[in-house]
């Protein structure tokens, strides 16, 4: 992007800011490399888009990253280092763990909750209720009518068991 490179991990102490954000994709690295910034004692906050529409009861953890388009309802909690990426949708008493990744597009209706790790991928949707397990992932345009196991990689309409 042009933009001039301040250093590396190392160098964060150092640097003059208020807080950190980790917009990484990957959960599984953005957990690691919040774990080695905590470590130094950096200070994580949530980023959110002018144009996100968040209810005001909603809780958002420290290191969040919403972006643009991004709706969350009443009696939501979004968790620590989570991203609601590009025009998704969080309906009403939904629960987003910490270092899950909601990908543009994706509609969780009421009450889903989405564990630790979480991934759910672009367009894709989870009706009322579900619970979407631990480090799961939702594949793309897939629509989630029941839970999906902690590690399960679910896919297609219905959302069943992707099968190697």
């Amino acid at each position: 992007m042009g933009l001039p490179l301040l250093g590396g991990d190392a160098d964060v102490p150092g640097l003059g800011h208020d807080g950190v954000v980790l917009a990484l994709g990957d959960n599984r690295l953005r957990k690691k490399i919040a774990a080695i910034y905590r470590d130094m004692d950096q200070t994580f906050v949530p980023v959110i888009h002018p144009s996100a529409v968040i209810a005001p009861d909603v809780v958002i953890e420290s290191g969040c990253m919403i972006c643009a388009g991004v709706v969350v309802n009443s009696g939501s909690r979004i968790r620590e280092h989570s991203i609601l990426n590009t025009g998704c949708t969080v309906d009403h008493d939904a629960e987003i763990g910490p270092f899950a990744h909601i990908a543009p597009g994706v509609n969780l209706a009421g009450n889903v909750t989405v564990r630790e790790g979480g991934f759910i991928g672009i367009g894709a949707c989870a009706v009322q209720g579900i619970t979407i397990g631990e480090w799961a992932t939702v594949g793309a345009g897939a629509a989630v009518i029941r839970d999906v196991a902690p590690g399960m990689t679910v896919v297609g309409v219905p959302a069943r068991e992707k099968q190697e």
